[in-house]
C-alpha cells in the first residue's frame, strides 16, 4: 500500500497539512517528482500561512471537481 500512496497526489497533499517540517519537505519532494511540477513553497511557514499554501497547491495540482447541473430537464 505504501507504494500506492507515494503516487497518490490527493493523499500527499493531505499529508502536507502537518506541522512536521521534515515531513513537509519529504512530501514536497515526492510531489515534485511525480507531478514534474516546479513547486516552490517555504516549508518554514507558520500553520495558517502554510494551510493557504497547501490549498493553493491543491488547486494547481488537482483538476477542479466535477460539477453537477442544478437545472431540471424540460418536461
Amino acid at each position: 500500500d505504501a507504494r500506492k500512496y507515494a503516487t497518490d497526489v490527493p493523499f500527499l497533499l493531505d499529508c502536507l497539512y502537518t506541522d512536521n517540517l521534515p515531513m513537509r519537505a519529504t512530501v514536497l519532494a515526492q510531489l515534485r517528482k511525480i507531478t514534474a511540477h516546479p513547486i516552490e513553497a517555504n516549508i518554514n511557514l507558520a500553520h495558517t500561512p502554510w494551510v493557504v499554501t497547501v490549498r493553493h497547491l491543491r488547486t494547481e495540482l488537482l483538476p477542479p471537481p466535477a460539477t453537477r447541473s442544478t437545472t431540471q430537464p424540460a418536461s
